[in-house]
């Protein structure tokens, strides 16, 4: 009975496996220093089957030839026994392989490639170091294996058709995204001035935040994490029955800012997963406001200097389109171009907000 099971287990392998000449379309996701050693976004369901050999080409012909080691099946490496063309066999190369009977190597260096094996004339043969037994390479790819372990880029690779990028759940294929957040709140402003007491008075505003932001898709280490933004921000406050208080009204705003945001939890390109993130950003620009002294009411304009830190989500679809929530503190601070009592008032907007919205990678 057990060897029946094995059978039953084994046959959808063996039925898919791909024969002497048969070809596939692959990417090279990483390739060791020596290039003897590479991970392929090709595996067992596609037909692949640990021992089997290969030869990689491209358009100008043959590159290199090969050994799978290991094998999952999404994904295979690949120790690599003979380069042709070092120049083209690297990593993010798109590839077609061939698969072959074993290779057998000689030392007799007068023995060549011919152009039966796929090598077109004019094409040079590249000299490459002493070649090194297969089963030598295999350790190497033991090796490369735990340093992908270590490396979350090269988690749960593989080749379905909802895969975008180099692996499934990553939507790496470009570093641009557009964003635009929305938020209403509802704050303190104050007016600070030496010699007299603090006013106050609390106000709801709409804020408008459109941005382009900026991520490092191709990084291997922390930078991976981290993106970069640049905002235009707009906003607006209405208040009713303003000539009753005295004080001062922010009304419109307009502003430029810069940002980071550090991403944890998922990779920054995945898709169909929570994806958290640290904000942090500064800014500055000019925003009205409308003074009341008494009965009288007038306009002022001032700069002012802003920034803001907090904690937020992001979820992607795979086509690239994005939802984000975030809540930060932030803080807007300007001095007025009018003086009182020879003193000049400091303008200070500060509080929590809320803001969501929506981007898009392209």
């Amino acid at each position: 009975m057990r060897r029946y099971l094995i059978v039953l287990i084994l046959l959808p392998m063996v039925a898919f496996s791909l024969e002497i000449d048969e070809k596939l379309t692959l990417r090279i996701l990483k390739i060791s220093k020596t290039k003897r050693t590479i991970l392929i976004n090709r595996g067992i369901e596609d037909g692949l089957v640990e021992g089997d050999h290969a030869k990689f080409f491209d358009q100008s012909g043959v590159l290199a030839r090969g050994k799978v080691s290991k094998i999952s099946p999404t994904r295979s490496v690949w120790s690599i026994y003979r380069i042709i063309n070092d120049k083209e066999f690297k990593q993010d190369k798109v590839l077609s392989l061939k698969i072959t009977t074993e290779l057998k190597l000689t030392s007799d260096k007068t023995k060549k490639i011919t152009p039966q094996d796929g090598v077109p004339v004019g094409v040079a043969v590249v000299e490459v170091e002493e070649e090194i037994p297969v089963e030598d390479r295999e350790e190497q790819a033991d090796d490369l294996l735990e340093e992908m372990d270590e490396d979350k880029f090269y988690r749960n690779l593989d080749t379905r058709p909802d895969s975008l990028g180099q692996g499934r759940g990553l939507v790496n294929w470009s570093p641009w995204e557009v964003v635009g957040t929305l938020s209403y709140i509802y704050t303190k402003n104050s007016i600070e001035t030496e010699g007299l007491a603090t006013r106050e008075n609390n106000f709801g505003t709409f804020d408008l935040i459109l941005g382009v932001e900026r991520y490092n898709p191709k990084s291997r280490n922390i930078w991976r994490d981290f993106s970069f933004i640049a905002t235009f921000e707009w906003s607006s406050t209405s208040m009713s029955n303003e000539s009753f208080y005295e004080g001062s009204y922010p009304k419109d705003l307009l502003g430029f800012g810069i940002g980071t945001n550090w991403h944890f939890g998922n990779d920054p390109f995945a898709f169909n997963a929570i994806i958290g993130f640290v904000s942090l950003g500064i800014g500055g620009g000019v925003r009205k406001f409308t003074m009341v002294t008494g009965s009288n009411a007038f306009l002022e304009e001032t700069g002012f200097f802003s920034w803001n830190f907090g904690l937020g989500i992001k979820w992607y679809t795979k086509s690239g389109l994005g939802l984000r929530g975030i809540l930060e503190y932030f803080s807007r601070t300007g001095a007025s171009s009018f003086t009182v009592g020879g003193a000049t008032p400091t303008y200070k907007t500060a509080g929590p907000r809320f803001r969501i919205g929506a981007s898009w990678r392209f």
